[in-house]
């Protein structure tokens, strides 16, 4: 599946190297050196300390390649996010970039970056505490 530079995917703007002719979004595999993800406050100006939305925090991953440019995709909100940046890692058929755990009283949210078969995919796993299954949401792919 292909997307266009300025598409959006379940929220997330394609924002990847765009091939000039084509203007569809290209990331291969060999090009990409790191996953960061950026966690800032969603609402800065909530400061009533009972208000949950005031500890929302706007999530974003930042691709860095080869040539030392950088990308950022922004990939919604979520609450109690601790950063992590992963050196590239096997598991699983997939070589990982970058995870981010997110806890916040029963929620339990995770975001990560990996290739698998040529695809780069970011996405967002969400743990239910009522019976402990998972939502998968695909954000990004390429």
């Amino acid at each position: 599946m292909n997307y266009r530079s300025g598409e959006f995917v379940s929220g997330v703007e394609i924002t990847g190297i765009t091939d000039p002719t084509s203007g569809v979004a290209v990331i291969k595999k060999d090009t990409i050196d790191k996953v960061s993800f950026d966690i800032e406050l969603a609402n800065p100006t909530i400061s009533d300390e009972d208000d949950p939305q005031r500890y929302q925090q706007a999530i974003s991953a930042d691709v860095t390649f080869s040539d030392g440019k950088v990308k950022q995709h922004s990939l919604g909100t979520a609450y109690g996010c601790v950063a992590t940046t992963t050196v590239p890692a096997s598991a699983n058929d997939k070589t990982i970039f970058g995870k981010l755990e997110c806890y916040y009283a029963l929620s339990d949210v995770q975001f990560i970056a990996y290739l698998q078969n040529d695809k780069f995919i970011i996405e967002r796993n969400e743990v239910s505490a009522k019976d402990g299954s998972v939502v998968t949401t695909v954000l990004l792919k390429t």
